[in-house]
């Protein structure tokens, strides 16, 4: 297979994978998520991922933020190892906040079945509501990430 044909494959499989983490994320966590690719028509801008606000009668959106829960998500669907280091280092440029994330695909298993990157300060500005100078990587499964989303909602809304 020639470069270009494969890289046309590997592209696909970065968006199909965008587009599952959307979903999964979408039917967890009861939010209106979509690829920013599908917001664009297909070019990427920003995060991966997006959470919609408002729709039109037609249903197209017309009112979105580059963010779930506040956080910048990055999807990567490499089937070799990890880039943890250039994928944090992405994710970081594109994202306004440091609250941003990689969501990384596992060999063989669903969204639900990835790996979420996080940076130490993030994790902990989540969990003690204050900064610390830790940028070191954490990792931790999605499943847990969206458990964390949920219960920091509950307790943003008894705020």
């Amino acid at each position: 297979m020639d470069a270009s044909r494969q890289g046309a494959r590997n592209r696909n499989a970065g968006h199909g994978y965008e587009r599952d983490v959307a979903n999964f994320l979408a039917s967890e966590l009861s939010l209106d998520i979509v690829t920013s690719r599908a917001l664009s028509g297909g070019t990427a801008i920003g995060a991966d991922i997006a959470t919609v606000l408002k729709r039109d009668d037609g249903g197209r959106p017309v009112s979105t933020v580059a963010t779930v829960h506040g956080w910048s998500v990055e999807c990567k669907a490499s089937t070799g190892p990890h880039k943890i280091t250039e994928w944090m280092r992405q994710s970081r440029l594109q994202s306004d906040s440091e609250l941003y994330v990689v969501i990384a695909k596992n060999p063989r298993k669903l969204a639900a079945g990835s790996t979420v990157y996080l940076t130490g300060n993030a994790l902990l500005w989540w969990l003690a509501k204050s900064p610390r100078d830790d940028a070191r990587v954490r990792t931790i499964d999605i499943i847990t990430w969206v458990d964390l989303l949920r219960a920091d909602v509950v307790v943003a809304d008894r705020d």
